[in-house]
């Protein structure tokens, strides 16, 4: 049947482009709405995973150096300091649980291998209990307290890796380098524990040395290829955490300490003045980049910050949030103008 009226042929002749239109529109709806809500899971994932594992770490690694202290020389300054440290990592881990046996991965919609990663390390934190309660009972040496606490740190590592496969293609390689740099900051805390534990014993041999070589070669190497793939703002903070004196003394403690051959030269080539206020600084800098990245990694996955970063918007975009309402509503404004365009 052919349309007999003008205005049928002109209704039939607008049909074809008004359908195709439409069915473009519903395409990049659905593509649309199927992205924003992979971004906002990432930033879920960082504030309600993430965060909390490296603030677990965090306490751990406290929590690990006070319990070597004590199984290789006891004092009871240093048993209050333990349980204290402890009832810290109990609140840290306790953040990751949901209930009795859900953690925080499955309130998500994450990976099943996430979960069960997380599971892994919040019921490995949970049971150092017992290990606190045999280095207070004077039952544990320090050689398995560090090991113990250290094998625990490491799953917390592994949910990282997971995570790092959660986010898309452009976020990837960050996810890599924050998991590089959050796995040097705990060599670096490895150091610190090892030598703390041989000064009481006022020598550096043995099994500790080992320990301590590795940590070092692991703490470097993870350092140098991290570094070098640092984005922006994190690689400026850390090329001025490297220019400082604690950075350098950091270094030149390593390398005198592997350059002896005798355990008592080596514990005494790490005065424990200058490594403790050297490792403190550097420590808490590297801690820094580590949340600045993750958080920046999270930020830059907000729909409205990629679209401004896509598009030729006006530069109110690209700097910090205006401070007046009517310039945040300009730059709104700007961006749809933009996206309708």
């Amino acid at each position: 049947m052919r349309p007999r009226t003008v205005r049928a042929k002109i209704v039939c002749l607008l049909m074809v482009p008004v359908v195709s239109l439409l069915a473009l529109w519903a395409y990049a709806t659905v593509s649309t709405a199927q992205d924003v809500s992979r971004l906002r899971q990432s930033q879920r994932v960082d504030s309600e995973v993430r965060s909390p594992v490296a603030a677990a770490v965090a306490a751990l690694q406290a929590e690990r150096s006070a319990a070597v202290r004590y199984a290789t020389a006891p004092d009871a300054e240093q048993s209050g300091d333990l349980k204290r440290l402890a009832a810290s990592t109990d609140r840290e881990v306790s953040r990751l649980r949901l209930g009795d046996d859900d953690t925080v991965a499955d309130g998500e919609e994450l990976p099943a291998e996430v979960g069960r990663r997380l599971e892994a390390f919040v019921t490995g934190a949970e049971r150092l209990r017992s290990l606190r309660a045999d280095v207070l009972a004077h039952r544990a040496g320090w050689d398995e307290t560090y090991g113990q606490y250290t094998k625990t740190i490491s799953t917390a590592f592994s949910v990282g890796g997971a995570l790092s496969g959660v986010q898309d293609a452009e976020l990837g390689s960050d996810a890599r380098v924050l998991l590089e740099f959050s796995r040097a900051g705990e060599s670096l805390s490895q150091e610190d524990v090892l030598l703390a534990g041989a000064r009481l014993d006022g020598r550096l041999d043995g099994e500790r040395l080992r320990l301590f070589v590795g940590a070092v070669d692991t703490r470097r190497t993870l350092t140098d290829s991290a570094v070098a793939d640092l984005s922006g703002s994190e690689h400026a903070a850390w090329q001025k955490l490297a220019d400082t004196s604690a950075y350098d003394a950091i270094g030149t403690v390593e390398d005198r300490v592997l350059g002896t051959t005798s355990g008592t030269r080596a514990i005494a080539a790490a005065p424990e003045s200058t490594w403790n206020s050297a490792h403190a600084r550097v420590q808490d800098g590297m801690r820094a980049i580590e949340a600045d990245a993750g958080s920046g990694g999270a930020d830059s996955t907000d729909p409205f910050t990629r679209g401004c970063s896509r598009r030729p918007v006006p530069p109110c975009c690209s700097v910090s949030p205006p401070s007046s309402r009517r310039s945040s509503s300009r730059c709104a404004s700007a961006a749809v103008s933009s996206s309708n365009s």
